[in-house]
């Protein structure tokens, strides 16, 4: 208790970061799960901008976080480290597709997801993830732009013709579009070309 007062004297009164993250860490190697310190030194190299040294901190603490909002706040800052401060884009991907499947109502995680996705990295997995999110808030529009990612990607032909025939159906049941509704059809039978069925115009 009074290595962690005295880190955080040093810390909040005297700013002495270097002494206080040397009391903070005698704390947890005592003991390596204490919310309070693992928070404070998260605060610390915040304040230091140390992005390597954060980043630990909290996967530190996403191991022992028990409380849901704490837990996402701790997930969110780390993904970010991860894709925008070290480089370790992948790692990040994977978090914000796993904290986007807990929080669909989030869109901070579809944002971020959006912009990675600009970029061409791990397009597919983000695609997947967005089209899904975007059948559930009825954004038809955008569920096409995806299922076009995800057409563009996909090296299986009966997934490719499935996926093909959705954004048809979608065009044509749910944006009225029928050019492209026919343009996605046409795409799929092609890849059986003696497949009957076609669409017809209203």
């Amino acid at each position: 208790v009074l290595q962690s007062k005295l880190g955080e004297v040093l810390f909040r009164d005297l700013e002495d970061l270097d002494g206080a993250a040397e009391a903070f860490e005698a704390v947890l190697a005592r003991e390596p799960t204490n919310p309070t310190v693992l928070a404070q030194l998260d605060a610390l190299h915040r304040a230091r901008g140390d992005a390597s040294a954060l980043e630990r901190v909290l996967a530190r603490r996403e191991r022992v976080t028990s409380d849901p909002e704490v837990l996402a706040d701790v997930q969110s800052r780390r993904a970010l480290l991860l894709v925008d401060e070290l480089d370790r884009v992948d790692e990040g991907v994977d978090l914000f597709l796993e904290l986007l499947e807990a929080h669909p109502e989030r869109t901070e995680y579809i944002e971020v997801l959006d912009r990675i996705l600009a970029t061409g990295v791990r397009e597919a997995d983000i695609a997947r993830a967005l089209e899904l999110q975007s059948a559930r808030r009825g954004d038809y529009e955008r569920q096409v732009e995806m299922l076009s990612i995800l057409i563009r990607t996909e090296d299986d032909l009966s997934r490719r013709k499935s996926l093909e025939l959705r954004a048809a159906h979608l065009c044509a049941a749910r944006l009225g579009g029928y050019a492209p509704a026919f343009d996605y059809l046409a795409l799929a039978l092609a890849l059986e070309p003696g497949e009957a069925g076609l669409m017809r115009r209203p």
